[in-house]
This record gives structure tokens, sequence and C-alpha cells, in this order.
């Protein structure tokens, strides 16, 4: 990805993002899209929060960064899964155990399909007890976080990314999963 389309990836929202950070990220990303949403996502949430953006910014600069500087290097596929894994983890840190756990269930399902809103109602409300309430609202924290490719409020057809799905079905451990 370009260096100005990732910059507007990375900045999409944000107001505050001290440059040197920006820049840091944007690197230790590989301009990768799908991680510029991630991290995006998690500085929104941060944000949103009340939370001071150069703080959390850096904070996952420096967890990204934590292996050295060739541990996001996106063009081997260890590496790429590896960066995803990071860049994931710092979005779920976002979000309790309970809703971590209802995340990682998306997993059972198959690859490339938009998943109605009531199959997840149906499942959530089984494994977490959600109300239909709770389960579109944490649908739309997935998608705000970037954890989701998709999520249409209107149908409530859910999508994983597929890189994503790999992530949670390989983090799966059942429903007393500490992930």
């Amino acid at each position: 990805m370009a260096h100005r389309e990732a910059r507007e990836l990375l900045d999409h929202g944000l107001t505050d993002l001290p440059g040197g950070i920006r820049e840091a990220l944007l690197e230790l990303t590989g301009r990768w899209p799908l991680l510029l949403a991630l991290v995006n996502g998690a500085l929104l949430r941060a944000a949103r929060d009340g939370l001071e953006i150069a703080v959390v910014a850096r904070t996952i600069a420096e967890r990204l960064a934590g292996d050295g500087p060739t541990t996001l290097d996106v063009r081997t596929e260890s590496r790429r899964e590896r960066a995803v894994r990071l860049c994931v983890r710092a979005s779920l840190d976002l979000l309790s155990v309970d809703e971590r756990r209802r995340y990682l269930e998306l997993g059972v399902f198959a690859d490339d399909v938009d998943i109605p809103r009531d199959v997840i109602e149906l499942l959530w409300g089984q494994s977490g007890g959600l109300s239909p309430y709770e389960t579109s609202r944490l649908c739309a924290d997935l998608a705000e976080l970037s954890l989701v490719q998709s999520y249409r409020g209107d149908t409530g057809a859910l999508r994983l990314h597929d890189v994503l799905r790999a992530f949670v079905r390989g983090s799966w451990a059942g429903p007393t999963s500490r992930s």
C-alpha cells in the first residue's frame, strides 16, 4: 500500500496521532491494510473510551516492535501470521474476557460467508447468555475494532476476513479458553 494511502487508513477518524508514532506504526505494520485497520480500530476505541491516543498508540507500537524490527515483516507467511496475531491481540485486549470468547466462537463458521445475525444470536445466546441487543452491540463493537471484515447493522450479516478467521480458528480452545 502506498505511504499516503496507508497514512489515511491509519489516521481515519483520528485527530491527535503524533507524527512520530504514526510513522512507527506505518513501518511496523508494513503498511498492510488489514493490520492498519486493526490498529486504527483499537485507537478509535481508545479515543471513544477517553484514553489518551498517543499513549495507546505508543503501547501498541511497543508491543508490535517487542521482538525486533523484523517481527512484523509481512513478506513471509510466518511473520505475516505473527503480525496479525499481535495486532488482533491489541484489539482483543479492549474487549472483556467474555466478549473475546464470543469472538473466538465465530471460528466455527465457513470461509467467505455472511453469518446471519439470528444464527449469531442463537450461538451467543447459548454460549454466553447474550440477548439480541447485546449480540448486535458486540457485532458493532467487533466491526469498530476491525475484527470482522464487515457487519451490516440493517441485515445483521457479519463476515470474517479469511486472515482473521484463520487467527480465530487457531486460537480456539473451547468455551473455557482464556484467550
